[in-house]
């Protein structure tokens, strides 16, 4: 019997994953019992091929919860009463938070995302949670991964193109833990340069600014921008003409850092 339905292993546990997936969408929000399934049933799997024995429904269940954590991402995230989607109204709010990424810069723009950490109201800071991107017109300024930043602005909602069938940015956005965007221009941010909290992240970013000053040092600004690009994954200074004539000849992905590079 055993042998007749693994006869083709890969359709019961399809049908299994299918299962999961249909059952996640009646029945969301149960991760913890789903990801416990899974190491459960991984580990006992395991331990019967080490025993050198048949199992018949353990990977059934293993690919069963397997579905059913795949399907939970496409849920909406319930916010806590703190969080800053609740502040995404468009007023005009003293935000302060801690960039977590190196910015980046294209158009003559700068962008980064911000984990939001006080919201000020009538005077008064709020704690809150939560990410939004924050894009910064006009002049830019000296911004870095760890820095803490606070300026003024209003904060809008994520919304999509209303573009039927086209891309989702606004789950794409989900994915990615943002919630929300703020305008403002360089010169309304007050930054506080953050020099004692040295992390893993903090000094590969250090590593690859001396690395970027050693190309600039080393080549012209157009063949120092292709190279930072190819080299540590940097892309913010190639200029548009460079970008239209890679797309133009469908070289563009040679830009993006890849293993082929390495």
């Amino acid at each position: 019997m055993i042998s007749g339905i693994y006869f083709r292993p890969v359709i019961p546990l399809l049908i299994s994953m299918i299962a999961g997936l249909s059952f996640g969408l009646w029945a969301p929000g149960h991760n913890a019992w789903a990801f416990s399934a899974v190491a459960l049933c991984a580990g006992l799997v395991i331990l019967e091929i080490i025993r050198k024995k048949t199992a018949l429904i353990l990977p059934l269940l293993l690919f069963f919860s397997l579905g059913y954590i795949s399907i939970q991402p496409w849920f909406p995230e319930k916010f806590p009463p703190g969080h800053i989607s609740r502040y995404t109204d468009g007023h005009s709010y003293e935000i302060s938070g801690r960039v977590t990424e190196n910015p980046e810069i294209r158009d003559n723009r700068l962008s980064f995302e911000l984990l939001v950490e006080t919201i000020g109201i009538d005077g008064k800071n709020i704690p809150v949670s939560g990410r939004i991107n924050v894009r910064v017109l006009m002049s830019i300024p000296d911004i870095s991964a760890g820095d803490t930043v606070f300026f003024k602005s209003g904060i809008r909602s994520i919304r999509n193109f209303n573009n039927p069938g086209g891309f989702d940015y606004k789950r794409h956005m989900a994915f990615k833990g943002i919630s929300g965007t703020a305008y403002v221009t360089g010169d309304e941010i007050r930054i506080e340069k953050n020099e004692t909290n040295i992390n893993a992240k903090r000094l590969i970013e250090y590593a690859r600014n001396k690395f970027s000053a050693v190309i600039d040092s080393a080549a012209a600004a157009g063949e120092a921008s292709v190279l930072k690009a190819l080299l540590i994954g940097d892309q913010n200074f190639i200029s548009t003409e460079v970008r239209e004539n890679f797309n133009r000849t469908g070289t563009s992905h040679i830009l993006a850092i890849s293993g082929l590079h390495i």
